[in-house]
């Protein structure tokens, strides 16, 4: 009854377990044509199996005919998540789909928060004043000057405050 469920986290947990590399394993032209040559391969071979199938309706009974398609289907599942991993490990297709936008590789949530904690100002309790075009050129001082001492001055090799 789990088994669909089953078969799409471990297929989930192929996918993110890859990390691409900084370049592909194989050319494009050769990756896309392995992973199109794969896809056929696995559309045959649902093929060749469902017509097997079809083949013995009239002449098997109903139950016989229900554990043998039960059968089937959990092959199938079984070769879909083989091409899978092909997929993502032999051809890297995820150093490809990180191209389309939503692809992006994220970081993981302990670089996510200790980078928020570098980048965000300590607390001090007291409210901090907006530095706008009403203000005088000193106050615009102080407050670039108070900013500038409470995330550590210019930090990195770009001087933007941010840490790489």
């Amino acid at each position: 009854m789990y088994s669909q469920l089953i078969y799409f986290l471990v297929a989930l947990v192929l996918f993110t377990l890859q990390q691409p590399g900084a370049k592909p394993l194989f050319p494009p032209v050769a990756t896309a044509v392995a992973a199109v040559a794969a896809l056929l391969l696995y559309a045959l071979i649902c093929l060749y199996l469902l017509r097997r199938l079809r083949r013995s309706l009239g002449l098997t009974s109903q139950s016989v005919l229900t554990r043998r398609y039960q059968r089937t289907q959990t092959r199938l599942s079984i070769l879909a998540l083989g091409f899978v991993a092909i997929h993502t490990y032999v051809l890297n297709i995820k150093f490809y789909l990180q191209i389309i936008p939503g692809f992006e590789p994220k970081r993981p949530l302990s670089v996510a928060s200790r980078t928020k904690t570098l980048n965000s100002k300590p607390s001090t309790g007291k409210p901090v004043g907006r530095v706008g075009a009403k203000s005088s050129p000193a106050k615009q001082k102080r407050a670039v000057h108070k900013s500038k001492a409470a995330t550590g001055g210019t930090r990195g090799k770009t001087g933007s405050g941010q840490i790489y």
